[in-house]
């Protein structure tokens, strides 16, 4: 397969994006473990105080006074809400720590990304640990595709073809870019710009967001590949 072109020669990543892919991957486990224990604590609420997440009480239903609070809630859920609270602070915490790592390895590394606006430390660490070495990829074409946000086409017996998003990538960088993409919409104006185009011309929103994903990686590629800060085009009238 190698000698046919089919499959590239395997080449490790740099001592310090495989160490930084450790710590993004160990913290994205840790935000899933959280947000599995927040939809716990949600569907308690539900149940026992339907009323408290409808009104506004506290700004963030997870802030500190909000949550000690809520140990109060009914007697069935006594045992339980009380050992939910713990684990909950306890997994805040361990992804503050690995959050702080992560800006302390991301500040030693020479990049560009967190110039892009809506791109912060976590989601530059993700994308530049999952891409390793750039020089890899012959072109952006082929880093959208390992970032499985290539379409892919498919014929019907009839002959019409549906247009459809090759999932054959890392899902790790697809979902970072996806999130980057949702983050640029509202912070870069180009971006906006970009975004509002496609749903206007009958994308759906979330196709929408899939398009300024891609164009993100190709961004990323130029970044990537020149070294230099994000200079966004003017936005098209």
């Amino acid at each position: 397969m190698l000698r046919f072109g089919e499959r590239q020669p395997y080449v490790p990543a740099p001592p310090l994006l495989r160490g930084l892919k450790h710590l993004v991957r160990y913290r994205a486990t840790l935000t899933q473990a959280r947000a599995r224990v927040k939809n716990q604590l949600r569907a308690i609420l539900d149940e026992v105080f339907p009323e408290y997440q409808q009104e506004s009480l506290f700004a963030d239903l997870f802030g500190a006074t909000s949550v000690v609070g809520s140990t109060l809630a009914g007697q069935a859920y006594a045992a339980v809400l009380p050992d939910l609270i713990t684990g909950y602070q306890a997994l805040n915490e361990r992804v503050a720590t690995f959050t702080a790592r992560i800006e302390a390895e991301l500040a030693t590394t020479e990049q560009t990304l967190t110039t892009i606006p809506g791109v912060g430390t976590v989601l530059a660490a993700t994308i530049l640990a999952e891409i390793g070495d750039v020089t890899r990829f012959p072109s952006s074409d082929h880093l959208v595709a390992y970032a499985g946000l290539a379409v892919g086409e498919s014929q019907s017996g009839q002959g019409a073809i549906r247009r459809f998003l090759s999932r054959r990538g890392l899902p790790q960088l697809r979902a970072a870019f996806f999130q980057a993409a949702l983050a640029a919409v509202r912070f870069d104006p180009y971006l906006g710009a970009y975004y509002r185009r496609r749903v206007e011309s009958g994308l759906p929103c979330r196709q929408a967001i899939i398009a300024v994903a891609r164009k993100l990686v190709r961004i990323t590629y130029a970044l990537l590949k020149s070294g230099a800060p994000y200079q966004p085009p003017d936005p098209e009238p």
